[in-house]
């Protein structure tokens, strides 16, 4: 069943999927239907939908949510406030998390909070904060951003050459993030 709701976000729409998958009201997400919530949200920032982000999380209130599930609902909707360019909302999510594990290159929130620190505190500060990931040989998937921006890898590397493409789009779309967030249109 939920696999048919998938294939109508690509059939049909993304608006007629979600509706399909919130017509009974639920007090508990599965994993599978955690999964599934996660695909339509990372299809919505693909086209830049980020009210359609909004939308999901605010059904999500009244559900009972794992403590990860909910850090992952909260970095899609720190996207999504870093694509509207809603510094404000932004900095108000960051605030649940503790600074320490804002630092952590093993959180999901990383990357996003390096972006935010370019756009409010300037290059030096989140040059600061990038320049902590560890040098590995194949960074783990949220971490790409960082490792990029810092030098660590790049079109010419060893890891571009063996990396698989859904890394590289990854990689891709935290970068089109990133530069999105500091103007910069090239």
């Amino acid at each position: 069943v939920l696999i048919n709701i998938a294939i109508v976000c690509h059939e049909q729409s993304l608006e007629m999927a979600i509706a399909q998958f919130f017509q009974k009201k639920k007090a508990l997400i599965a994993k599978e239907e955690e999964r599934i919530l996660l695909h339509f949200i990372e299809n919505a920032l693909k086209n830049q939908q980020t009210s359609v982000v909004y939308e999901i999380t605010d059904r999500l209130t009244s559900c009972e949510l794992s403590p990860y599930f909910t850090l992952q609902l909260n970095c899609y909707r720190i996207w999504a406030c870093l694509l509207e360019k809603n510094w404000q909302k932004a900095e108000e999510l960051f605030h649940l998390y503790p600074i320490e594990m804002l630092s952590q290159e093993q959180t999901l929130l990383h990357f996003l909070y390096g972006c935010w620190l370019y756009a409010i505190e300037g290059k030096e500060i989140a040059h600061i904060h990038f320049s902590g990931v560890l040098e590995v040989s194949y960074p783990r998937t949220w971490t790409l951003g960082s490792h990029f921006l810092e030098g660590k890898i790049g079109n010419q590397s060893d890891w571009f050459e063996k990396a698989f493409l859904w890394e590289k789009r990854q990689l891709y779309q935290q970068l089109s993030l990133f530069y999105h967030c500091t103007g910069d249109l090239e």
